[in-house]
């Protein structure tokens, strides 16, 4: 990603988002920007690249799983391998990451969720470790 990219983080699964709004409101923010997009939802991304397209989105590819009725979090791992837990879990972490790292964080405020939260939980570990950066630097091993 190099060190001058935005991050954007929705989620939309189990926690609702009025993401397409929010990423038009997004757009003109980033425009131009080199963006990693994090999300639980495969809809989202794309829409954030018909919606984003003078922007480069970026994403950590990931295996997106799915019930008999809808995608689920990506942290909903029942029912699959050992090896696609453990690259989803390493996934989650490199986008954790990423939105620590990046110059801007954007997340849209939650619409939908059954603990009325505001922002997700996700967003906010995001949020507070890039107001650290030397405990990221240290946890991928940089010298300070």
């Amino acid at each position: 990603m190099g060190v001058d990219y935005d991050a954007i983080h929705i989620r939309n699964t189990d926690y609702k988002s009025e993401y397409a709004t929010f990423l038009e409101r997004v757009k003109m923010k980033t425009l131009g920007r080199r963006i990693l997009l994090c999300t639980d939802n495969p809809d989202v991304i794309y829409l954030a690249k018909e919606t984003m397209k003078q922007t480069e989105i970026v994403e950590i590819e990931k295996y997106f799983p799915k019930s008999k009725r809808k995608s689920g979090p990506l942290h909903f791992q029942w029912g699959m391998s050992k090896e696609t837990i453990q690259l989803n879990n390493i996934i989650m972490l490199a986008d954790l990451i990423g939105m620590a790292k990046s110059k801007n964080l954007f997340y849209p405020n939650l619409t939908e969720n059954i603990h009325l939260a505001r922002f997700s939980g996700f967003s906010l570990l995001a949020e507070n470790l890039k107001s650290r950066p030397a405990l990221i630097d240290s946890l991928m091993g940089v010298n300070i």
